[in-house]
This record gives structure tokens, sequence and C-alpha cells, in this order.
């Protein structure tokens, strides 16, 4: 009960096991996780900077699903690179229960079904398509904590969330946007495999 209202909460905790002192010293020399570290390394160019912010994003986003980190991620390659198997990452990472897989014409869509039960958002194919309508729903699910939807066959629920963004194409900028616009973190992967 908050400010007279009943609210219900539809995030799943994610159940993270401890690990002892000792293994966590050992965690370097793991291969799956030099693996994944590479992965997201060669995604950020090797550049030490972009690799650490974006190791720090997916903590964020998993530490405090709480937090509303107000700009969605967006990242750029041709086909093949391996940006879905990032996503299918951070989907075990945050919780499949709490991660929705849409499409862009989802985010324009009248029935948004998906919004009342995620925080973590993959848009795996992002194309030119109703860019304009898209980057406006986009900023505002990015930024306001108030939200109002229209499921099908009922009423128009209102409800109080906020939505984590991760977003690939296989084009080199899928859509207009404003050189000063703050909302997207736009990560272009050189290299053309993975």
């Amino acid at each position: 009960l908050i400010d007279r209202k009943k609210y219900l909460n539809t995030y799943t905790p994610v159940s993270i096991e401890n690990i002892p002192d000792d293994e966590v010293k050992t965690l370097d020399k793991d291969n799956d996780i030099k693996l994944m570290l590479s992965h997201i390394n060669r995604a950020m160019s090797q550049d030490e900077f972009l690799y650490k912010h974006m190791l720090s994003t997916i903590a964020h986003d998993i530490q405090h699903p709480e937090r509303n980190r107000i700009w969605g991620v967006l990242m750029c390659s041709k086909q093949g690179w391996g940006k879905t198997w990032l996503w299918r990452l951070l989907t075990a990472f945050n919780g499949a229960d709490n991660t929705k897989w849409i499409d862009q014409e989802d985010v324009v869509g009248v029935y948004r079904e998906w919004m009342p039960n995620c925080n973590v958002v993959i848009i795996d194919e992002l194309r030119r398509e109703k860019e304009k309508e898209f980057i406006s729903k986009a900023k505002r699910l990015f930024t306001e904590k108030d939200h109002r939807v229209e499921l099908k066959y009922k009423n128009k629920i209102s409800f109080k969330g906020h939505y984590n963004f991760w977003v690939s194409s296989n084009e080199f900028i899928p859509f207009g946007i404003d050189q000063e616009d703050r909302r997207w973190h736009i990560l272009h992967i050189n290299e053309t495999k993975a």
C-alpha cells in the first residue's frame, strides 16, 4: 500500500548463488567466463572504457532492477556477430520472467500487453520502419515511470514501471537520431563475425 493505493509487484527475484571466497579467486581461469568476457570486450571494439561501462551497465541492471536507467543500448553490427547470444545471456542474468523479447512494432502498437510484466526489453532486430513513432514511444518508456496500456478485450490499466532496453540491428544506424539525443548508447561492432 503506497499513498493509499494497492500495487502488484510483477518482478520475479533472480536467485544467484553466493560463491565462496576461495572459488571467486579461480573465476578468472574459468573458460566459460573468459569466453563471455572476451565476447563483450570484442563487442566494445576492445575499448577499455566501453568494456567497463558495458559490464557496469549489465551489473547495475541485475543488482538494481528497481532503478530506471533512462537510456537504451543499441548494438549495431553485420549479421552473425553474436548479438543474440549476448541477449540470451542477459535474459538468463535478469530472469526470463522479467525479460520480454519483442519486435519494434510492439513498442508502437495499440496493444502492448508485454509492458506490465517486465523490466528488461530486448529487440533483436531494429529496422527502419515507423522510426519516428518508435523513437518517440521508446523515449517515453525510457524516462517515465507512470504508464497506461490497453490490453486486448480489457479496459486500459495504469501502472508504474520502467524498462531497460537492449536493442540490436544489422544496420549501421537503423534510424535517424539527433546527435544531441542522450537516450541511446549506440555501439558499433567493427568486426564482421564473432
